[in-house]
C-alpha cells in the first residue's frame, strides 16, 4: 500500500463516519497522524538503506602483474597476478582464477581469453589483496617458436563476485607477454573487460 492508497481508504472511512460524535473524529484523526507518521519513518529508513548500500560496493581489478624471469627452455614460466578490492564494500560469493595459454599467432590480435567461471571461495574485504601464480613448462621446441615469433605466450584469467544487493559481476583478464613483460589492454579481446548481471553467467 502506498501514500496514495492511505489518501482513499482515509476518505472513505470519514464518509462512513460523518454522523459520529466529536471524541470518536478526533480518536480517528490521531490515527491518521500515526499511521502517516509510520509509513513515512518506513520510506525513510528503506531510502537510508538504498544510500548505503549505492555506496558500499566493492570494485576487483587488477594492481600487479610480474613475471619472475623470462622464459626460458626447460623452466616453468611464472607469472604473478595480484588482485585488490579498491571498492568500499565487501565482495561476496568471490573466485579468482588464471591459466597460462599459448597461441599460435604472431599477432595477439582474437586471441583465446575464455575460461571458465572460478569456484566461490568466500568474501573479499575492501582493501583485501590476492596473488595467485601461474605457471608454464617451457620446452625447448616452444622456446624455438617464440623466438621466430610463430607461439605467443599469455594468460587469462577470471574473478567473480556479488555486491550488498546481490548483483553479480565478473572482471575478465587476458595479457600477453611481449618479452618485455606482459602487455595490458582495457577492453577488446586483449585486456580486462567488466561485466554483470547475465554476462557473468556464460
Amino acid at each position: 500500500m502506498d501514500w496514495c492508497d492511505v489518501i482513499k481508504f482515509c476518505k472513505r472511512l470519514w464518509r462512513s463516519l460523518s454522523r459520529v460524535n466529536a471524541n470518536t473524529l478526533i480518536a480517528f484523526s490521531m490515527l491518521v497522524v500515526a499511521a502517516a507518521n509510520v509509513w513515512i519513518v518506513a520510506k525513510f529508513s528503506q531510502t537510508q538503506n538504498e544510500l548505503i548500500a549505492e555506496g558500499q560496493k566493492p570494485r576487483i581489478g587488477v594492481v600487479e602483474t610480474a613475471t619472475k624471469a623470462p622464459p626460458k627452455a626447460g623452466r616453468d614460466f611464472i607469472v604473478e597476478t595480484t588482485i585488490m578490492n579498491t571498492g568500499n564494500g565487501p565482495a561476496s560469493k568471490w573466485g579468482f582464477q588464471m591459466k597460462p595459454q599459448v597461441q599460435i599467432k604472431k599477432s595477439d590480435e582474437n586471441l583465446d581469453c575464455s575460461i571458465d567461471r572460478p569456484t566461490e571461495v568466500g568474501t573479499f574485504m575492501p582493501g583485501q589483496e590476492f596473488t595467485i601464480e601461474t605457471r608454464l613448462r617451457i620446452t625447448k621446441d616452444l622456446m624455438k617458436r617464440i623466438r621466430k615469433g610463430e607461439d605467443l605466450l599469455y594468460v587469462v584469467g577470471r574473478t567473480d563476485y556479488s555486491d550488498r544487493a546481490g548483483a553479480r559481476h565478473c572482471l575478465q583478464i587476458c595479457m600477453s607477454y611481449r618479452g618485455n613483460g606482459l602487455r595490458f589492454g582495457f577492453g577488446g579481446p586483449n585486456g580486462h573487460v567488466l561485466k554483470s548481471g547475465k554476462e557473468c553467467e556464460k
